[in-house]
């Protein structure tokens, strides 16, 4: 049996180098807002189930992300648009509420 390489298709060659996985800022800034979005819906969404438990834990969700200091920041720096945006992901998702 010869010494091949499946994966390079030649004889005695080395497969080549893996590439490297690169830094990538935009990425990963993308990353954290997506999660600090579903971090405070969620929290919004826990607190409109009107269950003790997932109350308190919506509002430890929502403690936690800072969402109602950065609320008065954007009304206060009059970034109005970014506060309504942020009012409207804190309030979550309507549950166990018929139409």
């Amino acid at each position: 049996m010869s010494d091949c390489c499946h994966c390079c298709g030649e004889p005695n060659q080395q497969p080549a180098e893996k590439p490297r996985k690169r830094f990538r800022p935009i990425a990963l800034l993308l990353n954290f807002v997506l999660a600090y979005i579903l971090l405070v819906g969620g929290g919004g969404t826990l607190i409109n189930t009107g269950h003790p438990v997932a109350v308190e834990a919506g509002k430890m969700v929502q403690t936690i992300t800072f969402v109602q200091p950065t609320i008065h920041w954007a009304e206060s720096s009059n970034h109005h648009s970014v506060a309504q945006g942020l009012r409207l992901l804190s309030n979550g998702l309507p549950v166990g509420q018929l139409m």
